[in-house]
C-alpha cells in the first residue's frame, strides 16, 4: 500500500470490492477513524490507479476472511495501531530505526512521484488532498534537485541561443552544478 499513498484509514477502510485487479484500479471510498466510517479526508472518494507489484501482492493475499482487506486471521478489521505494530515489526527486521511512522509512507510516495517529475497536480490528486498546498508540504526534494533544475535551464539558453545541448558532465566541468 507505499506504492499508493493511502491514509491509514483509507486502508483501513479498504474493502475487496474496491479492489479492480483487472484495470488496476483501487477505488478509495472510505475511511475509518477509530470505528467512525466516514468519507475519506478530501470528502469524496477517489481511484487511484495501481502498481503492477501491487496488483500482484493484492491477487496473492486475496482471501475469504471478510470485505476488508486488511484483517486479522479471523477476518477481524485491523486498526491502526495494529498497523502501525506491523510496520514496527517490518522496521525492526530490516534494521531500521523504529517507530511504527506509517504516515511516512505518503510522504515517501508523493516524494518519489515528484523526484521523477510527476506534476504537482497528478500527486494532489492522487493522494487526495484538497489544496495543493498540503502536496507541496509533502514533496520533498531530493539533494540534486535544484542543481538539475539550473542545469535544465542552463541547457534551454544554450539550445536558445543556437548552440548544440550541452553535456550534464560538460557543465559540472565548467563549475555549472
Amino acid at each position: 500500500m507505499a506504492k499508493m499513498g493511502l491514509r491509514v484509514g483509507e486502508m483501513v477502510g479498504l474493502e475487496w470490492p474496491d479492489v479492480d485487479l483487472g484495470r488496476g484500479l483501487l477505488k478509495v471510498r472510505r475511511s475509518i477513524w477509530k470505528t467512525e466510517e466516514s468519507l475519506p479526508k478530501g470528502g469524496k472518494p477517489r481511484v487511484v490507479p495501481t502498481t503492477s507489484r501491487l496488483r500482484q501482492a493484492l491477487a496473492a493475499h486475496r482471501h475469504l476472511r471478510g470485505d476488508r482487506v486488511l484483517c486479522g486471521e479471523g477476518g477481524e478489521a485491523l486498526s491502526r495501531f495494529s498497523i502501525r505494530e506491523l510496520l514496527d515489526a517490518a522496521e525492526r527486521r530490516a534494521g531500521l530505526m523504529r517507530g511504527g511512522r506509517i504516515h511516512i509512507l505518503r510522504h515517501t510516495f508523493c516524494s518519489r512521484l515528484a523526484a521523477r517529475g510527476v506534476p504537482l497536480p497528478t500527486i494532489q490528486a492522487l493522494a487526495g488532498h484538497a489544496a495543493i498546498e498540503t502536496t507541496m508540504r509533502y514533496v520533498h526534494l531530493a539533494a540534486a534537485a535544484p542543481r538539475e533544475g539550473i542545469a535544465a535551464l542552463e541547457a534551454e539558453q544554450v539550445r536558445g541561443a543556437g548552440v548544440e545541448q550541452t553535456d550534464p558532465e560538460d557543465m559540472k566541468s565548467k563549475g555549472i552544478q
